[in-house]
């Protein structure tokens, strides 16, 4: 896992870049929820850890859980991102920050703290330990699509930059094999038939 934090640009490097400011904020927001004195920037500020959330939700928990049969952290961690979530959207909805608010604004952002300390000795090491460097690679590209948070800016991975782009998607009658994940036929079609809209598909070729 240090091996990994330490490669600049790395998925498990701006992870931790992203906890060591989230840690920061935490200690802001602790060292004045005592006087009651919080400020709705900083309330703000804290909920971008939405961002932090939303990608290992996305990229590291579905992966593995499915392809590593390790299901620890999607069944407990990604319950609780989500209730941090709620909580902390719920707080902001409050104008009043009486007794009761300070109450749980406290109690959340213990939550977050030790979910930092979750993510780094128990998510990140279960990723290293099996992820293979073409995971990896995936995983950074994936992550492009999500926004910075708090400040972070991702760093170049050059290795994955400089990596040949050898994703190929794959159809069969039992899988289809895409970059970010694979379903049978079956699970795709009831996906689409669910989406609750007409979906139409123009190719590069311009065929309806």
């Amino acid at each position: 896992t240090k091996k990994l934090i330490s490669i600049s640009g790395h998925p498990l490097y701006t992870f931790t870049r992203e906890n060591e400011k989230i840690e920061q904020l935490v200690e802001r927001c602790m060292g004045v929820a005592n006087d009651g004195n919080i400020e709705k920037e900083l309330l703000t500020n804290l909920r971008q850890i939405a961002i932090h959330y939303a990608k290992k939700g996305d990229l590291l928990y579905p992966h593995l859980k499915v392809g590593y049969q390790i299901s620890g952290p999607s069944d407990v961690m990604w319950t609780v991102d989500d209730e941090i979530r709620d909580e902390l959207a719920a707080l902001s909805k409050k104008p009043a920050h009486d007794k009761e608010w300070l109450q749980r604004f406290d109690a959340v952002v213990t939550r977050v703290d030790e979910m930092i300390y979750k993510e780094q000795n128990i998510l990140f090491p279960n990723c290293a330990v099996n992820f293979t460097e073409d995971e990896w690679i995936h995983i950074y590209h994936d992550a492009k699509d999500y926004a910075d948070c708090l400040g972070v800016t991702p760093a170049i991975w050059e290795k994955a930059e400089n990596a040949a782009k050898t994703i190929k998607s794959t159809i069969s009658d039992q899988e289809i094999v895409m970059p970010g994940g694979h379903m049978n036929v079956a699970q795709l079609t009831a996906l689409l038939n669910t989406i609750p809209m007409e979906i139409t598909f123009v190719d590069a070729d311009n065929i309806n």
